[in-house]
């Protein structure tokens, strides 16, 4: 059960679900040696909780306009991180433009923030994907650094949905791929 709790923790962030079995782990195995040590993975993750103000980030269009997430307050904003280099990221592009073009007009943000080193790899990438639309930044190291320290970023593609008060809906939402993302940016 440990082993599953750190794999669940570092893998899909705290969800209720992983909140309430940790919980019930806790009271079980009162004492145990792995309580400790999850509790140290939990203490990490937990800094970023469904609720929580989103933490701001920044990046730069690709003509050279800085874009900040609180520029999006009151707005659904669903988060892709990505990068050109990542397969299943790219995987997702068709599933991202499918969804985009569900919420167009609606008072959704997309906010493709890419993590790519390579500025040019990045604008090549967006002029293969010209009808992928929204908001595309690009975040330089340093902001990257920073940027997956404050989300807890271990991997990409990774998805964030803030809802329009800027408060963390989910730190792992679900993928456009996903049959459930529909129904995560409308409740």
């Amino acid at each position: 059960i440990a082993n599953d709790l750190r794999h669940w923790i570092e893998s899909q962030g705290i969800t209720p679900e992983i909140d309430s079995i940790f919980n019930e782990f806790k009271l079980e195995f009162e004492g145990s040696i792995y309580t400790t040590h999850l509790q140290k993975k939990y203490d990490k993750k937990v800094t970023i909780l469904p609720g929580d103000i989103a933490p701001d980030f920044n990046g730069r269009t690709s003509g050279g306009t800085l874009i900040s997430l609180k520029d999006f307050k009151g707005k659904v904003v669903y988060v892709d991180v990505w990068a050109s280099w990542c397969v299943p990221c790219l995987e997702e592009i068709p599933y991202a433009k499918k969804l985009h073009s569900v919420f167009h007009g609606d008072k959704v943000v997309f906010l493709n923030v890419s993590i790519d080193r390579s500025r040019e790899a990045w604008k090549k990438r967006l002029g293969n994907e010209k009808d992928w639309l929204g908001t595309h930044i690009i975040l330089d190291e340093k902001q990257t650094d920073t940027f997956a320290k404050k989300y807890k970023l271990k991997g990409i593609p990774r998805y964030l949905l803030i809802d329009q008060t800027g408060k963390i809906v989910s730190a792992n939402a679900s993928r456009p791929s996903s049959k459930s993302i529909k129904d995560e940016i409308t409740s």
